[in-house]
């Protein structure tokens, strides 16, 4: 568990900090959007759509999970291996910084990835999006699901 939270520090705290700087501003609708990718992306996991899901992940995605890093290609292979019973999403707090939104949230999830079934838990977890044009991509996410010992 030691491990998995260094790996998450070493990575997603200079990301934040770089983002958090003077220039940040939330506006509401900042936040809204912010709240609404998420939504968007849990709710295609939900339905199993990996084909739009491919179209929102950025190509340079990168995650952390409990059980280590993945890509795109790789998160992609989870989500498809994933069997979302249902979700609730809650407690979000939105940052956005130029073209970033940084998501904070909480999940409470049951879940199924690979045939077993996991126990419900809510968990914190971290979004990044970033804006690409006209579109919204998923760049970066944190499942901080805590590791049994």
């Amino acid at each position: 568990m030691k491990k998995s939270l260094i790996i998450l520090f070493a990575v997603f705290l200079p990301l934040c900090l770089t983002f958090a700087g003077k220039d940040t501003v939330i506006k509401a609708n900042d936040t809204v959007k912010g709240i609404e990718l998420v939504k968007t992306i849990w709710n295609e996991m939900k339905n199993g759509n990996v084909k739009k899901l491919s179209k929102i992940i950025s190509t340079d995605f990168q995650s952390i999970h409990q059980d280590g890093a993945r890509n795109k290609k790789q998160e992609l292979e989870l989500i498809k291996n994933l069997n979302l019973k249902y979700y609730t999403l809650k407690n979000f707090s939105v940052t956005k910084s130029n073209d970033i939104i940084m998501v904070i949230y909480d999940v409470e999830v049951f879940e199924t990835i690979n045939g077993e079934e996991l126990k419900e838990v809510t968990s914190p977890r971290m979004s990044i999006f970033q804006k690409v044009g006209k579109k919204w991509l998923w760049i970066a996410h944190a499942n901080l699901v805590t590791m049994k010992d």
